[in-house]
């Protein structure tokens, strides 16, 4: 049986604990955990944190500073907004994050992390999986068999906007690209470099 809870501006955590339950809340501060399968948990204000343990569970934010985490396989983090970070831990799993400095993390093996907005990062720690970075400014970095893929912008005069240059991916192999080391996209190219979550 599903349930569903809606709360709004309540400023206090949500626990649900029911195969199928859905949980929503709309008030700052809030905060979200579910322990069973089949389970979604959203969010949709400042600070607020959704936390799945479930396999194929959802954990969803769109407010300011708001995270999402998984620990099941199968699972899915999502945030839509700036400072926020998704964290997965399951093989088969995704972090996906689209605002600015936000940051992907995945933890299983076949698992991927995609980041698409300014001075962001993905993160895989798991074989044969893939940091997708495709915003400006952005960072990847990878255990050894994972993939890297990163993109490079600059600013166009004539449009008046940032314009793609060049992606730049490539296998962490152990040799030309190194595990556990941060890259971006130079030239068509994966760079080492250094990460500055300060730009």
């Amino acid at each position: 049986m599903t349930r569903t809870i809606i709360t709004k501006s309540n400023h206090r955590p949500i626990r649900v604990a029911q195969e199928g339950t859905i949980a929503v809340t709309a008030g700052e501060y809030s905060s979200i955990l579910t322990k069973e399968n089949n389970e979604n948990a959203i969010t949709a204000n400042n600070n607020a944190d959704a936390t799945t343990e479930g396999n194929f569970s959802l954990a969803m934010t769109a407010g300011v500073g708001a995270n999402a985490s998984t620990k099941r396989d199968s699972s899915h983090a999502i945030t839509g907004s700036d400072f926020s970070h998704t964290s997965t831990r399951g093989d088969g799993s995704h972090a996906i994050t689209a605002g600015y400095k936000a940051g992907a993390i995945t933890e299983g093996e076949y698992s991927h992390a995609i980041t698409a907005e300014t001075a962001s990062c993905a993160y895989v720690k798991g074989k044969n999986s893939i940091a997708c970075a495709l915003g400006r400014d952005a960072w990847v970095r990878g255990e050894l068999g994972s993939w890297l893929v990163a993109t490079e912008w600059e600013y166009s005069e004539d449009a008046e906007k940032y314009m793609l240059r060049s992606i730049a991916t490539g296998k962490v192999d152990g040799e030309k690209i190194k595990p556990n080391r941060w890259y971006k996209a130079q030239n068509g190219q994966l760079v080492d470099s250094v990460y500055s979550h300060s730009k």
